[in-house]
């Protein structure tokens, strides 16, 4: 996160010592004047800290709520599982000044582990510093604050009556930031098997931090974005979920340093009855969506019934809140426990009532292929425009309705290339690349990754080979060809989308879907609007200029009515989505 424009100089004429830890962050290398050495550590610690400015906002929506509903002047113990320099306890410790907490007493609370020794260092001098502690006393705090790996502390858990964070941001998909094999599997037996995968390692604080809280506890914490939607980590908000009520999400505007990742602050309360819920277990279902009837248990965001479960029952119908502006109150009936819903309201996404008839993996099959596939076209690609080749289509090809090959250029495996097609002898051996070939004939729906709205195009003939991260959609019959391209490509459909996956995407104002997130997704309930929405887009697929723009807006009002969206929401539904495919469909 960018910090303020304030010099070291400024900064040590405070109390707190904060140039101590804004010197020390910039030793690790800050964006733009940083040697690969310097990097490549920031990079593995995740050492990215918090602003001031960022570190009261976590304090405003976790340590203020408590205090309010506590006796005056009481002071709470508090945690910051990955401290680093100590901003966050910083933070924490001034706002209990203000209300009246002795000093001493503050200290006696405060709590941080982190694996860096320097940042540990500096954040108990800022501490000692602040709170103008005795040689003893900052020897206590040394105790309280320390080095260690809190993820396998097994004696935080149910200790602190606030917990708040900045973990460190480990994507697993970067080679600077993957966890060795050891380190994962401990993860996997440390939280019975919720982080795992693809997860970032915020993921793993973030269930640390509702296991650490007490009965009536606080916590807030930033995340990256994708921890609202992103499959690998639907397993995290299930176990938060049985933990902790999730209140709030604030969205900070700006990108966290050079790490250019979006994030926002979840902000937590505790349950007051926990039961016998066992912190570290997940719900695993296979190749299904995962969701509940309550605000905290929220997977892929698909609706399902028959899971319930103390908490659930305790907290159904709660609202959410939503950060900074414009700032908004969800009702249960709009996020109905879905994390993603926050983003998509916060994105000015309309939220619509539909009565689903169905999802689309009803009637087709929706599969995505794996780097395995797209590594064994590796010498078997030519470049050519023949009209019975097999053209190689990317997601960077695909606009609404519409395929750009042979009109924008694509690179794969380290070339650009024209008019790629994929040459069939070359492949024609390999049993593997064989059984891909023959699904890549077939007629099919392509849908694209990472795009505003829904976009896809149809193939009707079986001239199109999907390369990842392309997923294909084939219709269980034929017939169904162009109706299923009617359904990704309803504005109900791209808004619904939002509303459950929001977040997922690299961008956050971008989708993007598993196959299994497409292959749930509804299907339309009036099927004669529904047929007369799927002609429109047969009939647009030949058509070019000012008539297509206006089919382009026959096919979006009948694909509404296909849905039944109520007809007071439609005008707004339309001015949202109707702009995010203008901007790539007016080039054609």
């Amino acid at each position: 996160m960018p910090r303020t424009s304030a010099s070291a100089a400024q900064f040590k004429t405070g109390d707190d010592q904060e140039w101590l830890s804004v010197s020390y962050e910039a030793s690790l290398g800050r964006a733009g004047g940083e040697n690969k050495k310097t990097s490549r550590r920031r990079k593995q610690l995740g050492a990215f800290y918090t602003p001031m400015i960022l570190a009261d906002v976590l304090v405003e929506l976790s340590l203020k709520p408590w205090l309010k509903e506590r006796a005056p002047r009481a002071c709470p113990t508090i945690l910051d599982p990955a401290c680093g320099s100590g901003n966050l306890l910083i933070a924490a410790a001034r706002e209990l000044v203000r209300t009246g907490c002795s000093k001493s007493a503050i200290a006696r609370g405060m709590h941080g582990v982190d694996i860096d020794p320097i940042a540990v260092s500096i954040a108990r001098t800022r501490l000692a510093h602040f709170l103008r502690l005795a040689p003893a006393a900052a020897r206590q705090l040394s105790r309280q604050v320390r080095v260690g790996d809190a993820l396998f502390e097994k004696n935080l858990q149910g200790a602190f009556d606030i917990v708040l964070g900045n973990p460190p941001f480990l994507n697993q998909l970067i080679g600077a930031t993957v966890v060795d094999r050891r380190r994962a599997q401990k993860l996997v037996e440390r939280f019975d098997g919720a982080v795992r995968g693809y997860a970032d390692m915020a993921c793993a604080f973030l269930l640390l931090g509702a296991q650490a809280l007490k009965p009536g506890g606080r916590m807030a914490m930033i995340e990256p974005v994708s921890v609202l939607s992103a499959a690998h980590a639907h397993l995290v908000r299930e176990g938060v979920g049985k933990l902790a009520q999730l209140e709030c999400i604030y969205f900070e505007r700006q990108r966290w340093a050079s790490a250019s990742t979006h994030v926002a602050i979840l902000a937590f309360a505790s349950l007051q009855s926990r039961g016998a819920v066992n912190a570290g277990s997940s719900v695993k279902k296979s190749g299904a969506q995962v969701n509940s009837k309550h605000a905290l248990r929220a997977a892929t965001g698909i609706a399902t019934t028959g899971i319930a479960d103390h908490a659930a029952r305790k907290n159904h119908g709660h609202s959410l809140r939503v950060l900074p502006s414009p700032a908004l109150t969800l009702p249960w009936s709009a996020w109905q426990g879905r994390w993603s819903a926050a983003m998509a309201a916060h994105a000015g996404v309309p939220r619509m009532k539909q009565r689903p008839h169905g999802v689309i993996g009803d009637r087709a099959r929706v599969a995505a292929d794996f780097r395995d596939q797209y590594y064994g076209l590796r010498g078997a690609i030519k470049d050519s425009k023949s009209s019975h080749g097999l053209r190689i289509v990317t997601t960077g090809l695909i606009d609404w309705a519409h395929c750009m090959w042979g009109d924008r250029p694509v690179r794969l495996l380290g070339k650009v290339w024209k008019h790629p097609e994929a040459n069939e002898r070359a492949i024609a051996d390999d049993p593997y690349m064989k059984d891909w070939l023959a699904d890549a004939k077939r007629p099919k729906v392509l849908v694209a990754v990472q795009t505003k709205a829904l976009e896809a195009v149809v193939d009707t003939t079986g001239h199109m080979a999907p390369s990842v991260p392309l997923i294909r959609v084939v219709p269980h019959k034929r017939a169904d060809l162009w109706r299923i391209l009617a359904v990704v490509l309803s504005p109900a459909t791209s808004a619904e989308a939002w509303w459950r996956h929001a977040g997922a995407g690299l961008s956050p104002h971008a989708l993007k879907l598993s196959a299994k997130q497409i292959a749930a997704l509804p299907l339309p309930t009036n099927m004669s609007a529904w047929n007369r929405a799927a002609d429109v887009l047969e009939k647009l697929h030949h058509t070019v200029g000012a008539a297509r723009e206006k089919r382009i807006d026959e096919f979006a009002w009948l694909a509404m009515e296909a849905s039944e969206v109520a007809q007071e929401e439609r005008a707004a539904l339309w001015a949202w989505w109707r702009p995010l495919i203008t901007h790539r469909d007016q080039k054609k």
